[in-house]
């Protein structure tokens, strides 16, 4: 599941709100104003993953999809406890089940928390 979250996170954007002033890479980051690091582009990082446009499922999973340490998402043992129950159920009750591409799947049009409006699944 922490690999699917990595190729295509829920969650989009991370509030942080900086605690002091600085630059980074030529842009200045001010002290008390939102600075929303984006999940999404760091889970794409090419320095970090080696095709960061292929869901890889092989290796170690890097959680940053919901954080670790003091920034670890308070919600994220229910989620992976959830994620993995709705994968698991219709696998196990549907063996042979497929996705298909066609019809392709709809997304909701939400920047900072999007997922699927509807995924196709014949039987």
């Amino acid at each position: 599941m922490e690999k699917f979250l990595r190729y295509d996170p829920p969650v989009q954007y991370i509030g942080r709100v900086p605690a002091e002033s600085f630059t980074y890479r030529g842009r200045d980051i001010e002290k008390g104003r939102p600075a929303p690091p984006s999940a999404g582009s760091a889970n794409r990082d090419p320095k970090q993953f080696a095709d960061p446009d292929v869901p890889d499922v092989r290796g170690r999973p890097r959680r940053l999809s919901m954080s670790e340490d003091v920034h670890r998402c308070s919600g994220a043992a229910l989620v992976r406890v959830q994620a993995a129950v709705a994968l698991r159920t219709p696998l196990t009750r549907v063996p042979d089940v497929r996705v298909r591409a066609e019809p392709p799947p709809v997304w909701n049009s939400r920047v900072g928390f999007h997922g699927l409006k509807s995924l196709t699944v014949p039987v």
